[in-house]
């Protein structure tokens, strides 16, 4: 007897397709303007990746490991668009450099699915960080630009005009996190050029449970 439609995507395990394909990196700057894009962990892909991966199983929002396929090293990114060029993503420059690529390098890309973040534990390059006035509020509005956080990897967080420099030194429950509708805690080390005693401002900057964030494609 001759399945119908329905019933044949009832018996196939969506589960088990994956998304792999190799592209050329360009910067995001040739597509998009603006820090916004550039300082996140959020690429543009072609339109043939999305028709791909609508018969991939998928959790929202899309996470996709990256890898330079010279060197192996290895990173994880989310989708801001699909209007690359076929054949090319469009990527943060501060995440090219992590993974030292080039323009037109081969990069290869994985479907992936990480854990949601619990607990993170980040520390700043400066120490006139210390003066933010609201911490939560601004990580809670930077952290939207990254769909993960990857222990190792320095972040971009900006107030105004003015940009600060993180270092990711902790994640969990695992090394690479998602961070999109999750509640997380964030510790702060001391800066990286801190040498005078810690302030008092930093014992309430010592722990942050942030909201959940907003849903992001």
């Amino acid at each position: 007897m001759l399945m119908d439609f329905d019933e044949y995507l009832d018996r196939l395990d969506l589960t088990s397709l994956t998304f792999e394909q190799l592209y050329r990196c360009r910067p995001i700057s040739l597509i998009k303007t603006g820090d916004a894009d550039d300082d996140g962990n959020r690429i543009i892909m072609p339109q043939s990746a999305l028709d791909r991966l609508g018969y991939v199983h998928i959790e929202y929002p899309m996470q996709f490991q990256i890898q330079n396929v010279s060197t192996l090293e290895t990173s994880y990114c989310g989708v801001l668009e699909f209007v690359a060029d076929e054949g090319f993503a469009h990527m943060p420059t501060r995440m090219m450099d992590h993974l030292g690529l080039e323009e037109d390098d081969l990069v290869l890309l994985r479907r992936t699915s990480l854990p949601k973040a619990t607990f993170v534990k980040l520390q700043p390059h400066t120490a006139d960080f210390l003066a933010v006035s609201d911490p939560r509020h601004l990580l809670e509005c930077s952290f939207r630009n990254y769909v993960c956080l990857t222990a190792g990897e320095t972040i971009t967080v900006t107030e105004g005009e003015r940009k600060y420099y993180l270092d990711v030194v902790e994640t969990r429950p695992a090394d690479a996190v998602c961070t999109i509708e999750t509640d997380c805690e964030v510790e702060f080390e001391q800066p990286l050029d801190y040498k005078e005693p810690v302030p008092e401002i930093t014992w309430r900057m010592r722990a942050l449970n942030l909201d959940a964030f907003a849903d992001f494609p």
